[in-house]
């Protein structure tokens, strides 16, 4: 209870508790001898080699056991084979030929795990495309690390890359692993089935455990859909994202009822609600499941609704994990008791009108699950 008591207090240090537990408890649940792989380059091997073992080291007294992988060149060069020979009393390694990775790799994975200790599979054979795709049975998350961490577009990160949005100034060799890692998500089944992300390895738990992450998501874009009725939506299913996002339930079975413009991820991964009300269009809800958050589909919602939506307002309650987000997107914001109240291309002389209906509107939510 102590040693649990002061990691979740180093874990503090990173995140947000309800973040950190999230992760550790969704991980923890994993029904596979790895929750993730850690991929670091070879410049990251040599320089920052200390890092990596003080990573694995608290990952492992969380009862948490990634895997790494080198592949191809890396795989027999002398700086892992040096990196290995440091980290052998918690490290096994494991060479696998092409033939033989599907077919043994989650068994020598369960047997290492068995053992206290971490694979760290060669594949001397494969590229990392086909490396990843291989060990994606093992585990669906797969953490890139090398110094410069993140993709930069100049000294502003890139939280989520995809080929086709990528900013001009980004370098040649960050476009080339974007599409590696955009195909290799496609060809595993999207992001349900596989997450890659690039990051340093000095802030790999902020990584892993917080909504934000300190690194670049590879991923498709998200499906996002328009709807204004009723009948093209799962009503029951919709309803069940907002209650479990916002871990309430709601006053109202005919909340859905006052809704005018519906902005839906296709997979319900999250949802967007717009009410029609007597100052102007207000933006009733924004959901993202707790599975999605870090994946970039709140960003993908906002740009559709903004595509389409001119003006609008909302509010949140003060001290909301999403607060920054919103006052960096809005136009202007009033904070005003427990509220914070957000507008987007709203007339100056119609703002005294939007506070006061979001001051007024009564919750739809009750207080409790």
């Amino acid at each position: 209870m102590i040693l649990e008591d002061t990691l979740k207090l180093l874990l503090g240090g990173i995140g947000r508790s309800e973040e950190y537990e999230f992760y550790l408890n969704r991980f923890r649940a994993f029904d596979s001898p790895c929750f993730c792989f850690l991929i670091p380059d070879l410049e990251t091997i040599g320089s920052a080699r200390a890092s990596i073992l003080a990573n694995l080291e608290f990952l492992m007294k969380l009862e948490l056991y990634p895997g790494i992988l080198f592949s191809g060149v890396a795989a027999s060069h002398s700086l892992t084979r040096d990196f290995i020979s440091q980290a052998n009393d918690i490290i096994r390694p494991i060479q696998l030929e092409t033939n033989q990775v599907q077919s043994t790799a989650t068994k020598l994975a369960a047997e290492s795990r068995a053992a206290h200790r971490i694979p760290a599979f060669l594949t001397p054979e494969l590229l990392l495309d086909r490396s990843i795709l291989s060990l994606s049975s093992i585990a669906q998350r797969f953490h890139l690390l090398r110094l410069a961490g993140p993709i930069h577009n100049g000294k502003i990160p890139v939280p989520y890359a995809d080929s086709q949005s990528l900013p001009q100034g980004v370098a040649m060799e960050d476009r080339a692993l974007t599409q590696m890692a955009e195909a290799v998500v496609g060809e595993a089944g999207g992001l349900e089935r596989l997450h890659i992300s690039l990051c340093t390895p000095h802030q790999l738990l902020h990584e892993i455990f917080t909504v934000k992450g300190s690194g670049t998501i590879f991923r498709p874009m998200s499906s996002i859909l328009h709807l204004k009725s009723r009948n093209d939506m799962d009503e029951a299913r919709l309803i069940h994202l907002l209650e479990t996002s916002f871990r309430k339930k709601l006053r109202s079975k005919n909340f859905l009822s006052d809704v005018t413009d519906v902005y839906l991820e296709s997979n319900y991964k999250g949802a967007v609600l717009f009410e029609a009300v007597p100052c102007g269009n207000y933006l009733s809800k924004f959901a993202v499941s707790t599975q999605a958050r870090g994946d970039g589909v709140a960003q993908d919602l906002w740009d559709a609704l903004s595509r389409s939506q001119s003006s609008f307002f909302w509010r949140a309650r003060r001290g909301n994990s999403i607060e920054k987000w919103y006052t960096r997107l809005a136009d202007g914001f009033q904070r005003s008791g427990k509220w914070m109240i957000f507008w987007k291309n709203v007339e100056a002389s119609r703002v005294p009108d939007v506070i006061r209906y979001c001051e007024s509107r009564a919750e739809d939510f009750d207080d409790v699950v």
